[in-house]
C-alpha cells in the first residue's frame, strides 16, 4: 500500500505557499555566483529546433521533366554540425538568393527522419515556368551549392494520439512529397497504420517517385495502397482518369468514415476537394491540409476586387531605423513587394498561418485572403496583418520587422 495523501486544508496550504517565497530567496542567495556556461536544456532545444541551418547540396536527381530532388547535408564549416530531427510531413523554409537579395520558399522534406539521423535531407522541387525562385534553383543549384534554411517546421504530420489508424492521403502534383515521406516513415517505424494514397497527375510522365511508390506497395501491400489518377491520360493508360472525386475516393479508399484524411496539392485542388469531401460528409476534424505557400492567382480569390491585380501602389515601409517607399502590385502579396525591394522580411509559411511575417498597418486599405487569414482576433482589431496573405488596395504605410 502506498502512503496516504493528506489534505491539510485551505489555510494550511495557503500558509505553505507563502513560505515558498522566502525559501526560494534563501536558495538563490546560497547558490554559486558562477552561472552555468550553457543551460543543457536550452542547448538540446537549439539542437533539435535550430533557427537556422547551413546546408550543402550533395547530389541532384531528375525525378520528372519538371521536378528534381536535392539531397542536402549539414555544412560544419558554417556552423551546422548535424541535421535537426523532424516529423515526416514537415518542410524547410529555404532562403533563395535572387538578384543579390534573398527570398524564402517552403519545400517539404521527401526523406524520412531515419535518413536525417544518418545525415541527409531530401527536398523535391517542381520547376514553375517563370517562377521567381524555382528558375534560379534549377539554373544554379548543383553539387556543392551552399544553402541556408530554417529548421524543420509545419504541423502536417501523422499523430497517433489524434489521427485514426486508417489514413487516406489525397495528393496532387508535387503534393506527393510530404505524403511519400509520411508513408515511408510509418512503414519504417512499423506503425499500426494503413495508408491509401490517391495521387492525381496530368499523365504518366508527371508521376514523381514512381519507383518508390511502387516499391512501397509491392513490399508493404498489406499497409500501403497507391492509386494513380490521370487528368489528361495518354494512350494506353489503364488506371482511373479525371479528378479525385467523392465517388472515386469512396471506391478506392473503402470505409472513408473510419479514416483520417491528409491533403496536399495545388490551390485549385483544395478548392475542388472541399466540395467532394463535403459530399462524403467527412468532418473537418479528420482533415489535415498542408499549407500551399504563395497564392498563384489572387484575382480568383473570393471577394478580390476586379481590376486590382493590374494596379500599382506605393508602400511606405518603416523597417528598423529606415523609412523607404517601394512599389506594390495589387496582384501580389505585400510580402512579395517587400522581397522585390530587397528588404528580406521574416517569413515562414507564406500562407497567412504562422504569423512569422506579422507587421503593423499604419495607414491604407488592403485585401486579406478569406481562405488564408490566420490572424488572431486582437490582431485584426489593432491592425496587425500577415503580409504573405495581404494585397494592397491603396497606397499603404506599414512597420515591418527585419529578419534576424
Amino acid at each position: 500500500m502506498g502512503k496516504a495523501i493528506v489534505v491539510k486544508g485551505r489555510i494550511a496550504d495557503l500558509l505553505g505557499f507563502v513560505r515558498l517565497v522566502p525559501l526560494r530567496r534563501g536558495k538563490i542567495r546560497a547558490a554559486s555566483p558562477v552561472s552555468l556556461p550553457d543551460d543543457p536544456v536550452n542547448a538540446t532545444v537549439r539542437l533539435m529546433h535550430p533557427r537556422t541551418m547551413r546546408l550543402r547540396v550533395v547530389s541532384v536527381k531528375q525525378e520528372t521533366e519538371s521536378t528534381k530532388t536535392f539531397t542536402l547535408a549539414p555544412d560544419p564549416s558554417r556552423g551546422t554540425e548535424r541535421l535537426a530531427t523532424f516529423r515526416a510531413g514537415q518542410y524547410l523554409n529555404v532562403k533563395v538568393p535572387v538578384d543579390g537579395r534573398a527570398v524564402t520558399r517552403n519545400y517539404s522534406l521527401s526523406s524520412t527522419p531515419t535518413e536525417a539521423a544518418a545525415g541527409v535531407y531530401r527536398i523535391t522541387i517542381r520547376r514553375k515556368k517563370g517562377g521567381y525562385a524555382t528558375e534560379r534553383i534549377f539554373g544554379e543549384w548543383r553539387e556543392g551549392t551552399i544553402l541556408e534554411s530554417s529548421g524543420p517546421v509545419g504541423t502536417f504530420f501523422y499523430e497517433g494520439l489524434r489521427d485514426r489508424r486508417r489514413l487516406v492521403a489525397l495528393a496532387g502534383g508535387c503534393g506527393i512529397t510530404p505524403i511519400y515521406s509520411m508513408a515511408r516513415d510509418l512503414v519504417e517505424r512499423n506503425a499500426d497504420v494503413q495508408v491509401t494514397i490517391l495521387y492525381g497527375v496530368r499523365d504518366s510522365r508527371d508521376v514523381i517517385f514512381r519507383d518508390g511508390l511502387a516499391e512501397l506497395e509491392r513490399s508493404h501491400g498489406d499497409r500501403v495502397k497507391v492509386h494513380l489518377i490521370a487528368s489528361e491520360p495518354e494512350a494506353g493508360w489503364t488506371g482511373p482518369t479525371g479528378f479525385i472525386t467523392a465517388e472515386l475516393i469512396g471506391r478506392l479508399a473503402g470505409a472513408v468514415h473510419e479514416a483520417s484524411f491528409f491533403i496536399c496539392g495545388p490551390q485549385a485542388m483544395y478548392t475542388f476537394l472541399d466540395g467532394e469531401l463535403a459530399k462524403l460528409k467527412i468532418p473537418r476534424r479528420l482533415m489535415r491540409r498542408e499549407l500551399f505557400g504563395e497564392i498563384d492567382e489572387a484575382a480568383k480569390l473570393p471577394g478580390f476586387p476586379a481590376g486590382n491585380a493590374s494596379r500599382t501602389y506605393v508602400l511606405k515601409v518603416h523597417i528598423a531605423d529606415e523609412t523607404l517607399e517601394v512599389p506594390a502590385s495589387g496582384g501580389e502579396t505585400i510580402l512579395v513587394a517587400l522581397e522585390r525591394a530587397g528588404l528580406e522580411p521574416p517569413s515562414r509559411c507564406r500562407s497567412g498561418e504562422c504569423g512569422w511575417c506579422r507587421a503593423r498597418l499604419i495607414k491604407g486599405d488592403l485585401f486579406v485572403s478569406p481562405m488564408h487569414d490566420g490572424r488572431r482576433i486582437a490582431d485584426r482589431k489593432f491592425q496587425w496583418v500577415h503580409p504573405c496573405s495581404s494585397y494592397p488596395l491603396s497606397d499603404l504605410e506599414m512597420r515591418v520587422n527585419r529578419s534576424l
